[in-house]
């Protein structure tokens, strides 16, 4: 079975209507219908719950924040990353001029060997080369 590791701004299409929700959605149906294995660094609850309830456009009540909060747990995907891939995430974070937050979900994906599926395209730009080759855009993904 594939493997994948998504950020926040996967997941967050997954609850709020936005550009490429469609695909976001195919994504956790594949994982629910175990076709593919979704993985996110535990970091993507608090960055999910904080992505909705700071929506521009959509605000959501405390009720469906905490559904949508408990939906996520209850798929299972989160893992706590080990001390080598705080390292890494280190490591990426200095090399590439990004965020601890964002160097963790690409560290994670190569712990596990698995391609980070993001929806960040400013993130996505600030790569390397090096590490753009582990990164898919949503919007490019062909399935």
């Amino acid at each position: 079975m594939e493997r994948i590791v998504i950020d926040a701004s996967v997941a967050t299409k997954w609850f709020i209507p936005e550009r490429n929700s469609d695909r976001a959605l195919r994504l956790r149906g594949l994982c629910l219908d175990g076709t593919l294995e979704i993985m996110a660094p535990t970091l993507i609850y608090y960055e999910v719950a904080n992505a909705l309830r700071f929506h521009p456009y959509h605000r959501l009540s405390e009720v469906e924040l905490l559904k949508a909060i408990t939906a996520l747990k209850n798929m299972q995907i989160a893992v706590e990353p080990a001390v080598k891939t705080w390292s890494k995430a280190f490591e990426i974070s200095i090399i590439n001029d990004i965020s601890i937050y964002d160097a963790i979900y690409l560290a994670t994906s190569l712990s596990f060997g698995a391609k980070l599926i993001t929806s960040d395209r400013e993130r996505f730009r600030r790569l390397s080369n090096s590490m753009r080759d582990n990164v898919s855009l949503l919007e490019e993904l062909d399935f």
